[in-house]
Formats: C-alpha cells, sequence, structure tokens
C-alpha cells in the first residue's frame, strides 16, 4: 500500500502535557493504516516520557510527561515513530478478519428501505457491502465500535433523520461512507442492514478489540440459520 503521507500536517499544542497531531487525509484507508502503526511504533520500546496516545479520524492525541521530555525532542521522537510506521505500512502482510452476517429481514429492519433508496434489489445491496475490504479508520462512541470504510458509493446514504433509541448489539450498520457493527445495544443512527455473533470486545486484564484501528475487515453473508447457531452457541 502506497503512503499516504510522510510527516503530519501540523502540531496543535493543547497544555503542558498533551499534543494534538493532524495528518492529511483524515478517511483515507492508508491514513488509518500508518497511524496504527504509529501508535505501535510508539509503543514498543514505552518510553518513560509517555503516558498514552489516543488516535482518532487522522489525528493523534499525545499524552506525556513534561518534565521527562522537551516540545522539541518529543517532535523528533514522534518523527523517528513515524518513519518506523511508514516502514511498517510499506511491509504489511496484516491478515483480513471475516466477520459473519446474516442480512435476513428479521435482523435487518432497514435493509429494504437502503434497496429502496439505492434502487438496488435487497440481494444486490447484500453483494455490494461484502464485495469489498474495509479498513476500521477510527475507534471510538462507544467500546469497541469500528468506523469502517470506504463503503461502495451506490449504498452510501445519509444517516436516518430519527435516531433508534436503541439498536441490539451485533448490528451492522451503514451511513454516508462508512460500515459498522455496534459493539453494544446504543442509541444509533445508523441503517441497520443485518446482525453478527461475533464478539467485538474481551476483557481480561487487558481489553482486546476484534476491529482495532488499521485493521482490514470483509463480511462474509450466512444464513439465519447459521445465525441461530452461532447464537445459541454463545
Amino acid at each position: 500500500m502506497t503512503a499516504s503521507w510522510t510527516h503530519w500536517q501540523r502540531l496543535e499544542w493543547l497544555s503542558e502535557d498533551t499534543l494534538l497531531v493532524h495528518f492529511p487525509n483524515p478517511t483515507d484507508v492508508a491514513t488509518a493504516a500508518q497511524l496504527a502503526n504509529l501508535v505501535q511504533a510508539l509503543f514498543a520500546d514505552r518510553p518513560d516520557w509517555l503516558w498514552d496516545v489516543t488516535p482518532g479520524f487522522g489525528k493523534l492525541l499525545v499524552h506525556y510527561r513534561p518534565d521527562r521530555i522537551d516540545p522539541l525532542t518529543l517532535e523528533q521522537a514522534l518523527s523517528k515513530a513515524l518513519r518506523r510506521a511508514v516502514a511498517a505500512d510499506a511491509q504489511e502482510t496484516q491478515s483480513v478478519i471475516e466477520i459473519p452476517v446474516c442480512y435476513d429481514p428479521r435482523v435487518a429492519p432497514d435493509l429494504a428501505d437502503v434497496a429502496t433508496y439505492a434502487d438496488l434489489s435487497i440481494d444486490a445491496v447484500v453483494a455490494l457491502h461484502c464485495s469489498v475490504e474495509y479498513r476500521v479508520l477510527a475507534v471510538g462512541f462507544a467500546l469497541g465500535f469500528a468506523y469502517m470504510g470506504p463503503l461502495p458509493a451506490p449504498i452510501q446514504l445519509p444517516r436516518k433523520r430519527t435516531p433508534r433509541t436503541q439498536v441490539p448489539a451485533g448490528s451492522v450498520a451503514i451511513a454516508e461512507a462508512q460500515t459498522t457493527v455496534y459493539p453494544i445495544d446504543t442509541p444509533g443512527g445508523w441503517h441497520l442492514i443485518g446482525r453478527t455473533h461475533q464478539p467485538l470486545v474481551r476483557l481480561s486484564d487487558t481489553i482486546d478489540l476484534t476491529l482495532p484501528l488499521g485493521s482490514r475487515v470483509r463480511f462474509t453473508p450466512i444464513s439465519y440459520a447459521e445465525s441461530l447457531t452461532l447464537e445459541n452457541a454463545r
């Protein structure tokens, strides 16, 4: 994959211990991949000046210890980590995560409306949703909520005018140029086109996300009967 950037766009100092790094092309798949590699590069050695980092769409929030590093040295350290991230991006061999999805109308209440909006059959909408490999561009809103893209153009549509007060966990949804899986029961305004029983968050001594930033993802269709089998096996 060709690198989309080799340097940040600008630095924004939010406080004496917090730096926001802005990168170009915030919704580009290459940007997400390089941001993920940058986070890994920063944590590889766990420098004593680093408290934590929080990635977003084309941004990286860096919490650091000003008593351990000065701004100029911090910029140099970030630049070095960025070069490692770009090198890792060029050598990427990350496997694709496959998410089994039931697209049956019984668990996909908005699928018919999406088909009508796109002037396609329901089968064509499902085929399009499963036809591409997505990247996790950001993680947020709820723990494990992965913003994935880009969605095929024919099924890109605005969010619902009136959000639902409750969306079931595992709901596969689309809105604008992105798709997601709701990790928990929560309100939401995306269009629900399927359901998966793939767990997205595992809590133990650490928090493990099935779809972390930069992940490559594909959706594979399964039948309603297969979905019930997976549900009963949980």
